[in-house]
């Protein structure tokens, strides 16, 4: 988990909210639907949070509400997050991926 991550978790925690984490995204799909599924935008093997929520939304068959967190400043990851009607949410923290 990638420090942004465990910070946002611990956040996320401590206001009360159930949270429910993966790995990786193979195994986003035992995961019971949730109110809003809060991804980060770079995942592990080139995958991104993009890929995450449309995944689980057509698993769920549910259009969940979602966030992306990124320290990346670029008009593309806000294309990625707009193109599935997700908020960005701009962290400061940048993983080392």
């Amino acid at each position: 988990m990638t420090a942004s991550a465990l910070c946002n978790q611990r956040s996320l925690k401590g206001w009360g909210a159930q949270v429910v984490t993966a790995e990786d995204i193979s195994d986003i799909h035992s995961l019971a639907p949730c109110d809003l599924i809060f991804a980060d935008y770079h995942l592990n093997h080139g995958q991104t949070g993009v890929n995450a929520i449309q995944q689980l939304r057509t698993h769920w068959r549910s259009d969940t509400p979602a966030i992306i967190n990124s320290a990346d400043p670029t008009e593309s990851v806000r294309q990625a997050a707009m193109a599935v009607e997700a908020y960005l949410f701009q962290s400061h923290l940048k993983s080392a991926h």
